[in-house]
C-alpha cells in the first residue's frame, strides 16, 4: 500500500452540509482535473477530502478542497 493508498482509506464521520445528516463520511480521495484548454491544457492530480452522505446520497467538496486545487494550478505555473 502506497501513501495514496492510505490517504485515501481514512474516514471521518461528519454533519453532511446539504441534509444535515450527522452520519455522513469525509474520506480522502484522488481529484483528477483539466486545467487549460485545448493543446495547453494539461490533467492535475491531487487528494481532496470529499463528504459522502448515504441519507441524501450526496458527495461533495469544500472550500477545503477548492484551495488544494488553487494550490496544485499555481504549483504547476511556476514549473513552466
Amino acid at each position: 500500500m502506497d501513501l495514496t493508498d492510505k490517504a485515501e482509506s481514512k474516514c471521518v464521520v461528519v454533519d453532511c452540509g446539504i441534509c444535515g445528516s450527522p452520519g455522513a463520511m469525509e474520506s480522502i480521495e484522488t481529484d483528477n482535473f483539466t486545467y487549460g484548454s485545448g493543446d495547453d491544457s494539461v490533467v492535475l492530480s491531487v487528494l481532496v477530502p470529499v463528504v459522502s452522505c448515504s441519507v441524501c446520497e450526496e458527495a461533495y467538496t469544500g472550500e477545503a478542497a477548492e484551495i488544494i486545487r488553487d494550490a496544485a494550478v499555481r504549483q504547476h505555473l511556476a514549473s513552466l
